[in-house]
């Protein structure tokens, strides 16, 4: 059996057998190709039904979905050992700012750099104890200002 430049087999050259083959799979593959296309357009008849345009959806629900970028206000950051960062709280920002230098550093480093209290003496150049006691001191402080700004 020969078939031409194209690949189609001529008919007439083929044996009973192989015609019944040959109609058999041409009808297989139409079934498959017709079975294809109506898959493919209820997908998409149900891609429609769940997706809506920007144009059709209302301001409350595009609100609902957004997200708005959070910038740094000037207040909220501080800088302690050539590392900068931000404090969310804005009452603990003020608080901070409130008190001596030292002591926001002490503060600083303890509790948002993580440093344990003998990195801190050996950073501020002081004996561990005296560390200690003015951690102390600079916690009682923070506490007795977020507590005036609290009952104001």
């Amino acid at each position: 059996m020969s078939s031409d430049e194209f690949g189609f087999f001529d008919l007439s050259e083929m044996s009973e057998d192989d015609l019944i083959i040959a109609r058999a799979f041409d009808s297989l593959m139409k079934k498959v190709i017709k079975g294809a296309a109506r898959d493919g357009y209820r997908k998409d008849k149900k891609r429609i039904e769940r997706v809506s345009l920007f144009t059709e959806v209302q301001d409350c629900e595009i609100s609902k979905l957004s997200l708005y970028d959070k910038y740094f206000i000037d207040d909220s950051l501080f800088q302690v050992q050539g590392y900068s960062f931000s404090v969310d709280v804005p009452e603990l920002a003020s608080a901070l700012r409130r008190v001596d230098i030292e002591s926001m550093e002490i503060v600083l480093m303890y509790y948002f750099l993580k440093k344990k209290d003998r990195e801190i003496a050996e950073i501020l150049n002081i004996p561990k104890t005296t560390l200690s006691y003015r951690k102390l001191r600079a916690l009682k402080m923070l506490r007795a200002i977020l507590s005036r700004e609290s009952v104001q």
